[in-house]
């Protein structure tokens, strides 16, 4: 089976947050809580986000990622 996601912030998290997607989504987190990173009101990083790993893990094939103007 063939998974597409047509809405999905990777983008956004790369680009604008400074995330690197490469990374599974439990790293990134560790990583922005030891350095003090705080995207939210909550102080848990905020944004969500996925990581190319759980993407795999997940048997996604290909994921949309549209250009907001």
């Amino acid at each position: 089976m063939l998974i597409i996601d047509a809405h999905e912030d990777i983008a956004y998290n790369a680009l604008t947050v400074g995330r690197d997607i490469r990374t599974s989504v439990y790293e990134t987190r560790l990583r922005e809580e030891r350095e003090g990173v705080n995207l939210g009101e909550d102080g848990t990083g905020g944004i969500a986000m996925s990581g190319l790993p759980e993407l795999r893990r997940g048997g996604f094939g290909m994921v949309v990622i549209q250009q907001r103007p």
